[in-house]
């Protein structure tokens, strides 16, 4: 089996991979008859993929072999794998040297339905500054970092996501009109940054810009009082843009 003449592809590979790939849409124990059928492969061949795979722990047999499921030793294989993902350290080592250069709280997230939450964060040096932990859930309009999501969307994903978002007042600066938020991810976007300025708490800022990593939206930002955070604007977004070059590369 070939690719463009070029590259040639091992079919027991594609078929194994199609074989989780299967199981993952599906989330359920399945048959050999519908493993055959959705892979769209003779019965005998997945038949012969499924014991190999039996025999060396990544699938074990339910009801008397009438269906099959993954173990969690692919999972578990996969976990150690990604402990060492050289990308996943290139962007910690990146965001701590971040922190290490501003001395404020950098953080690392992604949208969740039509909220943020924060998937890596790490504290600021500063004796005061801003606190949060890794699995914290933001909103999407009060946040620098929900705007930067946001700002990564086409017009219809973010014209749709809008719509659905309320916008709940936190503090006397939140934005509460979504004509507004329009606005206010336009003019951040023309300042190169996007912010939030004591729009969900009354004494912090924070900054944030998207990043697209190995084909997932993210965005990076950092958080700290409000008087730090504008008096260092202009060299704090040079950082983070800097941050977010460097890890493109």
């Amino acid at each position: 089996m070939k690719d463009d003449g070029s590259i040639k592809l091992v079919k027991s590979a594609i078929r194994t991979l199609s074989l989780f790939s299967v199981f993952a849409e599906a989330r359920r124990p399945l048959s050999l008859g519908e493993l055959a059928e959705a892979m769209d492969a003779p019965k005998s061949s997945c038949y012969e993929l499924i014991q190999t795979l039996v025999h060396l722990g990544y699938i074990f047999v339910i009801e008397e072999g009438k269906s099959y499921y993954p173990s969690r030793r692919l999972y578990e294989l996969a976990e150690k794998i990604n402990a060492f993902n050289p990308i996943k350290q290139k962007i910690e080592d990146r965001l701590k040297n971040l922190r290490d250069q501003t001395g404020e709280t950098v953080f690392i997230g992604r949208l969740q339905g039509n909220r943020v939450i924060y998937t890596e964060v790490f504290d600021g040096t500063h004796t005061i500054r801003y606190s949060a932990r890794s699995g914290d859930i933001k909103t999407v309009h009060a946040s620098a970092l929900g705007k930067a999501l946001l700002s990564s969307l086409d017009e219809d994903a973010q014209n749709k996501l809008i719509s659905e978002l309320k916008l709940v007042r936190y503090s006397d600066n939140t934005i509460t009109k979504k004509s507004a938020l329009k606005e206010n991810l336009a003019q951040c976007r023309e300042q190169g940054v996007y912010t939030s300025i004591g729009e969900h708490l009354p004494d912090v800022m924070g900054i944030a810009y998207p990043i697209k990593v190995q084909g997932y939206q993210l965005a990076i930002g950092m958080a700290g009082p409000i008087p730090r955070m504008q008096q260092n604007l202009a060299a704090y977004s040079r950082a983070l843009l800097g941050a977010v070059e460097d890890i493109q590369r």
